[in-house]
């Protein structure tokens, strides 16, 4: 994604078409549906649809999907209307893009007034593109000084002068964002502008500007050895991942081993052994259970050190090609701390690393006292460190962290590119394909959004939530509209019903009936949607209840504002059981579901930002926190029994194992996340967002 700048406008091109006019778009404006049309014809358009007696004269369809739409502002004339859009400022980028690399570069302040003027000149101080008029007046009535503005002839490249303002940000000191880092004090190997110079280093001794290590140092050779360090560190993390996966294999090669000659012994005794036979299986089953959960997570860890190595490599790459000297410089030396922590995270990570054998160790009286003996054999569990010489540790050299002052020749080191490529290739041979990959391995992707939003809704919409029936028809409650709508498999609205009061989550009891919560009304509503939405019968309730799921005939709701428990009741209303959170000092359930195999309930509360799990009996079998998880608003699980956990506050989606241990963040977002649900029979996710008509779908691939 950081590269995307450098796309071909020719590329780009089929995206930036309006849709009406067919040609490159000019001021594009975007509805609510998602589609973009250019300001003109989207107004055109808009008159055409009001001229039409069948259509609504305060709304209009859609040009592409025909979706109905309503403007932002309906106290506007019709004449109005496209321009209370907002712009589209992803498709503005993007035209930007293409019009640089068509040779042209527009004018930064004439853009802001609504007009394209090709820019001529370049400041190097606020790193802006400017025509001949707005440079005139640019020194006068700014910071800048005129010196430093250049023509894009006298200058660089000009995919140099698109990329320089994204590396601007390296230049600028951490500590006091409007000055730039001017010097490196070497008594603490720190980078400073020139307030903390004066304010923490003016003590110190040795302190050198910029420019001086520039006349002595060579940066294309520190770039080559510090892309160096970090291949190697890339390879030797892949070589850890790769003898963790053939430790993995080999444990359950061994766990088959020793159930097959567990088998042969106990074939030759009575109905005693059948009792030592079942405890043998239990023990290696949670040996190996605890143990694989450990090597897994070693094996995550790792991953994630291969991630941050290659974003520092693609960081370094990106500087090296289009930054300026001092940004090279700058990012090096801060290349060359994270390195540093590199190892020391490495070495960290071999000392807790343990090569894991399973070996069953047989009673050697076993066979002469059949009739007295006690135990017929344990597990042993044998724990070494990695031998670095056989992943070639050695090869990992730390780099100096003082600047060279000149060319230093360095002998050729010995490959060991054979052994990595044999290693990269195995690993492929084993690599799954997405559909056999299990879904905690897969990453998500966006493959559609569509809008809720109908054209008698009197209301922004809000969509608390999203439920998927059996036939792929989706069931989305609307809180502000006081609505349940039915949508079809191809995402447009087919129903609704319209509720005396806001509703807030919904359960599927089967494929013709729902069931939906009304808080403040102290109802639950049973909605049948075999022959559109149609309400069947009420439920009350003696408290406000937000959550609910269906579970073995029973609807299991949440009540965490008034009663701070969780209620059971019957397909009926009858109350059968009551569940208080005293005994675990939890407060405020919220959301609440069950896995498929409806063997695990699992509930959100708000006031504590945890997940708790129950069984069937309703005993915790696990908390999970995490500081990154705040808010939690939404739990459901996919058809392996991984949970989602949805975060209002921390605004993100976090993947966790059914026993409570996170396996990765998969989504994270700038607009506040309300909702979200997995397919029952697909790996797809749906996610909603507050005060929002946008319901976006995810795919698991």
């Amino acid at each position: 994604m950081a590269r995307a700048y450098l796309f071909p406008s020719d590329r780009l091109s089929p995206i930036l078409q309006c849709p009406l006019c067919l040609e490159t778009m000019k001021r594009p404006r975007v509805i609510p549906c998602g589609h973009t049309f250019c300001t003109l014809c989207l107004q055109s358009h808009i008159n055409n649809s009001l001229t039409n007696t069948e259509t609504l004269h305060d709304c209009f369809p859609c040009a592409v999907c025909r979706a109905t739409t309503v403007p932002s502002d309906l106290t506007l004339v019709a004449d109005q209307w496209a321009k209370s859009f907002p712009l589209n400022s992803m498709v503005v980028s993007l035209l930007n893009i293409c019009i640089g690399f068509k040779g042209m570069k527009s004018c930064d302040r004439c853009f802001k007034r609504c007009r394209q003027v090709s820019a001529t000149c370049y400041c190097q101080d606020c790193h802006k593109s400017m025509c001949d008029s707005c440079n005139e007046y640019h020194g006068d009535f700014s910071v800048c000084k005129r010196e430093n503005s250049l023509r894009f002839h006298e200058q660089i490249e000009l995919d140099s002068v698109r990329v320089r303002p994204n590396l601007a940000f390296i230049e600028m000191c951490p500590k006091h964002p409007d000055e730039r880092i001017k010097f490196i004090c070497k008594d603490h190997q720190v980078l400073c502008c020139s307030t903390c110079g004066f304010l923490q280093h003016r003590m110190c001794d040795n302190i050198t500007t910029l420019e001086d290590i520039l006349q002595t140092t060579d940066v294309q050779i520190q770039s080559k050895e510090m892309e160096t360090d970090l291949k190697k560190c890339n390879d030797y993390l892949k070589l850890i991942t790769s003898r963790l996966s053939k430790d993995l294999d080999t444990m359950q090669n061994e766990k088959t081993t020793i159930l097959q000659k567990v088998k042969t012994l106990i074939d030759q005794l009575s109905m005693k052994v059948v009792k030592f036979e079942c405890d043998i299986v239990v023990s290696i089953e949670g040996t190996q259970n605890s143990e694989q959960t450990i090597l897994r997570s070693h094996k995550t860890e790792a991953s994630s050190l291969i991630t941050s190595v290659d974003s520092d490599q693609n960081h370094l790459d990106l500087v090296m090609k289009h930054g300026s000297e001092v940004q090279k410089v700058i990012a090096l030396h801060n290349l060359e701390q994270r390195h540093l922590m590199y190892q020391q995270t490495i070495s960290n990570f071999l000392e807790r690393v343990r090569v894991v054998t399973l070996t069953l160790d047989i009673d050697k009286h076993f066979q002469k006292i059949l009739d007295s003996w006690n135990i017929f054999g344990e597990i042993k569990l044998t724990r070494k460190s990695i031998d670095s010489s056989q992943t070639r540790m050695q090869t990992i050299i730390p780099i100096e962290t003082q600047f060279k002052k000149q060319k230093k020749q360095t002998a050729k080191e010995p490959t060991s590119q054979n052994n990595v490529t044999k290693t990269i290739v195995h690993m492929s041979k084993r690599r799954c394909s997405s559909e056999t990959m299990p879904l905690w391995q897969r990453k998500v992707a966006k493959v559609k959004q569509f809008s809720a939003r109908t054209g008698r809704d009197t209301n922004e919409c809000h969509i608390s939530d999203v439920v998927e029936l059996h036939d792929s028809r989706l069931i989305l409650v609307d809180k502000l509209n006081c609505k349940v709508k039915m949508f079809g498999p191809d995402c447009v609205c087919q129903n609704g019903l319209r509720l005396p009061d806001f509703p807030w989550n919904a359960c599927v009891i089967s494929n013709n009936m729902v069931a939906v919560t009304v808080p403040h009304q102290r109802t639950i509503q049973i909605i049948q949607t075999d022959k559109g939405v149609n309400k069947l019968r009420e439920i009350a309730t003696r408290f406000m209840c937000w959550g609910i799921a269906y579970l073995k005939d029973q609807l299991v709701v949440t009540a965490g504002t008034d009663g701070n428990c969780i209620l059971v009741l019957t397909l009926n209303g009858t109350e059968l059981r009551c569940i208080g959170s005293d005994n675990y000092q939890l407060s405020q359930p919220s959301c609440i579901t069950t896995n498929r195999s409806n063997t695990a309930i699992y509930v959100t509360y708000q006031g504590d930002h945890r997940l708790v799990s129950y069984s069937l009996d309703w005993d915790v079998i696990f908390t999970y926190t995490d500081h990154d998880m705040r808010g939690p608003c939404g739990v459901d699980t996919d058809r392996e029994g991984n949970i989602y956990l949805c975060g209002y506050q921390s605004n993100n989606l976090q993947q966790i194992t059914h026993d409570g241990k996170l396996i990765k963040t998969i989504l994270t977002g700038k607009q506040k996340f309300l909702r979200h649900r997995c397919s029952r029979n697909r790996d797809k996710l749906f996610l909603t967002y507050m005060n929002s008509a946008v319901v976006e779908v995810y795919h698991l691939q």
